[in-house]
């Protein structure tokens, strides 16, 4: 009896950190920055201890000392930063930046994008252009691996969007 119960108690833990970890978004390696990962992953891991902590206790009808649950608890958290930072590494060495280009209609668009230009690992600006209506923005797009459209009027944002994905390129 008692490896049965080890073994659902086991099991449900494994699968309320899995279902916490994935609603609070804590594997987004090279998307997010490490310090929101690891924030997201703490906050999935004292989620999932303190309500495995209730159900252990309402399991055995009887209060336990906390304290080795805390401790548990700072050893998943420094287990949570050493593993998001060389999981960050990692991506990013297999993953180098994408040659991306801009295609904006009015040059205070661009300011809107800031958050892009300090993602140097993600996103390498290969080029910034205006968007003319019977311009050559389809050869610049052609030449890059992710487009960015700022400020696009709808109908034409939607045929460039389409045009991306055609060509395989990324679209944001």
């Amino acid at each position: 009896v008692g490896d049965r119960r080890f073994f659902i108690f086991v099991c449900l833990y494994t699968a309320l950190l899995l279902f916490s970890l994935r609603t609070y978004k804590a594997y987004g390696f090279g998307m997010t920055k490490s310090s929101i990962l690891i924030y997201s992953q703490t906050l999935s891991v004292l989620v999932t201890d303190v309500a495995f902590y209730v159900v252990f206790v309402v399991a055995n009808s009887k209060v336990f000392n906390p304290l080795p649950l805390m401790l548990f608890f700072a050893a998943q958290m420094c287990i949570n930063c050493i593993w998001t930072l060389i999981a960050n590494r990692i991506y990013f060495k297999l993953n180098k930046p994408k040659k991306t280009m801009i295609l904006y209609n009015k040059e205070s668009e661009l300011l809107r994008l800031e958050e892009i230009y300090s993602r140097k690992k993600n996103f390498e600006i290969t080029e910034k252009v205006k968007y003319e209506k019977d311009g050559d923005w389809a050869e610049h797009i052609d030449k890059c691996e992710v487009a960015f459209l700022a400020g696009l009027p709808t109908d034409e944002r939607n045929f460039i969007f389409e045009y991306c994905i055609e060509k395989n390129v990324q679209c944001y």
